[in-house]
């Protein structure tokens, strides 16, 4: 006989097998902006319509939606439940409303009838109730049918009815709120407030078709084919007049309101979902996009519901349910012009070094795109064209900024380095650049009020006074041993120039104020010829080499010492690294596999993987990383896309979530719950499963509520007493076998 007992977070299954699960979490991150990045639930394995009509949470993080049945999604399948087998008398019913009681209870509206749902029993009960709307509040159960407000006790199948409206002029009441300590009552005759035994009207003689209060206790209502109205200090407003960039997509049938952990309040509507900030100042519509696959799957909206680790569920019709986190999906992304691009859109076909002015605007260089300037202010992107005369060369390489002489310095491929300023372009030290390897302008870097100038055939030194261009060395040793193609430079805060030469056999290092070369036995030894791509540095003025091929090395300059970063300790997802950059103690690493950042103090990691649904998805060692240092926003380059992402996005944020088991095979059978079987309850709620010696093949399948992860998500197991090492499970859905 083999006996499991189970605790919230061990299951211990006695005799010689216990189960333990752990989970190593990466974040997966995607878009912000006119166009979010939302994720979608495949519905192909539920023979179900895909609409989403109502959505709810339960305590475990499963999500429940209806549409004609009720599904479970629990962040790995659906499980759906339908009320013709369950409760024939119902038939399918559309399930227009969901709530629960925290536990392990759900309350249901199918059209008009009331049902309770066990989680763990897994038992239908029709209540015989009428009504509208259904909201559990303060351990209590409340709804609204006709002309009344009423609680309703499920233990003992009371209904208490708590309100009748007085006049048949206020209408019938659909939607219920609580309010201060009464509650909101919208009617298709208006909106009004029961508190202490009384009724109050707030706004008469209006259909009301959503109601919501926010968390600064304003009132939103939508009125049938008039938009929204708020109710704020005892005053009615109506959003198109206060917020000018609403559109007319609130006329259009709103049937939901939410509001997300920045406080924007999300409007679903048949014309999509228009999203306010708190102020009321600015608005965006979302619709679906055939052409941008993370688009909502379709305009016509009809529930929004924010989940435990503040997750923006959508639930259309038939588009199924999508998803977006405002913390951990805070990306922007930039298309290319022909490439599902609108608007403002990208020209060019990769984008590498950025820099931005003190204009506001990020100046990008770009292979095949001249010179792209994106005002980060007004999101709007310029094109400085070469085929219309605009920019000297079609790729430019390098970007600095001057701001004591508000001008830009742009280093291009085979036409050398030139000055922008007041829209004009202008050539610069003409007479040392000449051949064609001195007229890659690969890097631009300061130096004490001057520029250094990084070609394929040396280094240069501009003085940005006079503009006038000269050998960084004068010392013809130092000049022949930095000859050559350049993979990348980087001058530390002691004036050290550290180079990555194709030709040498290992990196350099030059004491610019001395003039020499400084010996570095541990660079020699350990990069050798390796191919850096980027060198940056901390406050400590510790170095890390991002090497393709090798990942990122860190390097001590003052006691020689060496670390590696790699996949084993989990610091990176590949053992080839692309760019790198230090932010705030933190390191930003782009590898081939994703954006990867690093808490320099705890040396902890969380990730941004790249996935063929990703729009950044294409990348290579000629990609642009810059971290803007007014508010630490990254912007990455890649191919045909760019995008950009706050650090604090990519930081760990810890929410809850659950690891649960989903599922029970014994002898290749499912196994179900019931009163006399094996499994008295749903198998995600027992605390003990008794099996015979009759049945000791068995698999147990489990699954992370952790939709900030979803496939990202890393599972191991181990069967104590028996396996002596962690069991990889390729995927959640990947069953424990005995």
């Amino acid at each position: 006989m083999i006996i499991f007992a189970a605790t919230k977070h061990l299951i211990y299954m006695k005799y010689k097998y216990i189960i333990l699960l752990c989970v190593c979490s990466f974040l997966s991150v995607f878009a912000k902006g006119k166009d979010l990045y939302f994720q979608h639930v495949d519905m192909a394995q539920t023979a179900v319509q895909t609409s989403a009509i109502s959505i709810y949470q339960d305590e475990k993080g499963a999500l429940w939606f209806g549409n004609e049945r009720l599904n479970v999604y629990d962040g790995t399948n659906i499980n759906s439940f339908s009320f013709s087998e369950h409760l024939p008398a119902l038939g399918n019913n559309t399930i227009r409303t969901i709530c629960g009681d925290g536990e392990h209870k759900l309350f249901l509206l199918a059209d008009y009838d009331l049902v309770s749902y066990d989680i763990v029993s897994e038992q239908f009960v029709d209540e015989s109730i009428k009504a509208r709307d259904l909201v559990y509040y303060q351990d209590s159960l409340y709804g609204c049918y006709g002309d009344q407000l009423f609680r309703y006790n499920t233990d003992k199948q009371e209904k208490e009815v708590l309100c009748t409206l007085e006049s048949a002029d206020m209408g019938n009441i659909y939607h219920i709120r609580p309010y201060g300590e009464g509650w909101l009552m919208g009617t298709t005759r208006g909106v009004y407030l029961y508190e202490k035994g009384q009724v109050h009207t707030l706004l008469p003689n209006e259909n009301i078709t959503c109601l919501f209060v926010d968390c600064q206790n304003r009132v939103w209502v939508a009125i049938d084919g008039k938009g929204v109205m708020i109710y704020n200090k005892e005053k009615w407003v109506s959003l198109a007049d206060v917020c000018p960039t609403v559109t007319t997509a609130i006329q259009t049938q709103v049937r939901c309101f939410e509001q997300d952990r920045n406080d924007n309040i999300w409007i679903g509507s048949f014309g999509g979902i228009t999203v306010v900030d708190d102020k009321l100042e600015n608005s965006y519509l979302l619709v679906h996009d055939k052409d941008n696959y993370w688009s909502i799957r379709h305009t016509s909206v009809y529930a929004i519901y924010r989940d435990k680790q503040d997750n923006m569920w959508i639930g259309t019709y038939y588009g199924g349910l999508s998803y977006f986190n405002p913390v951990t999906e805070d990306f922007s992304f930039y298309q290319v012009e022909g490439k599902n691009g609108k608007g403002n859109s990208l020209k060019g076909f990769s984008f590498g070094r950025m820099i931005e002015g003190e204009d506001g605007n990020l100046y990008i260089a770009t292979e095949s795109g001249g010179l792209n300037i994106l005002n980060r202010r007004t999101n709007e992107v310029k094109h400085l064209d070469p085929e219309k005369g605009e920019c000297p060369s079609r790729t430019t390489k390098s970007v600095w900024y001057d701001k004591k002489h508000q001008c830009l310095y742009v280093g291009t491929f085979l036409h050398g380095l030139f000055c922008y300023k007041d829209g004009k372009f202008t050539s610069i030290g003409n007479e040392i650049l000449q051949n064609a390897s001195q007229r890659i302008v690969s890097q631009l870097i300061p130096w004490k009020g001057q520029l250094i100038v990084t070609t394929q055939e040396g280094f240069y030194l501009l003085n940005l006074q006079t503009q006038k261009l000269t050998s960084l060395f004068t010392d013809e040793k130092l000049q022949a041993s930095t000859k050559g193609m350049i993979r990348f430079a980087f001058l530390d805060d002691k004036e050290r120039l550290w180079m990555s030469i194709v030709a040498e056999s290992f990196p350099i290092c030059i004491d610019l104020k001395a003039q020499k070369v400084i010996d570095c036995p541990a660079l020699q030894k350990n990069i050798g010829n390796k191919a850096v791509q980027c060198i940056t540095a901390d406050e400590q003025g510790r170095l890390y080499w991002a090497i393709n091929g090798a990942g990122v090395l860190v390097y001590n300059p003052e006691d020689q010492q060496l670390e590696q970063f790699t996949q084993e300790n989990g610091m990176l997802l590949t053992n080839s690294a692309f760019q790198a950059e230090v932010i705030d103690s933190q390191l930003v690493v782009i590898s081939p596999k994703g954006i990867t950042l690093i808490d320099l103090a705890t040396k902890k990691a969380t990730h941004a993987l790249f996935s063929k649904d990703f729009p950044l998805h294409l990348i290579n060692v000629t990609c642009g990383l810059y971290v803007a240092p007014s508010d630490s926003m990254i912007f990455v380059g890649g191919i045909e896309s760019m995008m950009s992402v706050k650090v604090s996005a990519l930081a760990d944020h810890n929410k809850p979530y659950h690891i649960m088991f989903n599922s029970l095979v014994i002898n290749n059978n499912p196994v179900y719950p019931s009163p006399e079987g094996i499994l008295k309850e749903n198998i995600a709620y027992i605390s003990e499963l008794e099996l015979s010696h009759r049945q000791n093949n068995f698999s147990i399948g489990f699954t992370s509520t952790n939709y900030r992860s979803t496939s990202s998500e890393l599972f191991e197991y181990k069967l104590v007493g028996w396996d002596k090492q962690w069991i990889h499970a390729p995927t959640p859905l990947s069953p424990i076998r005995d």
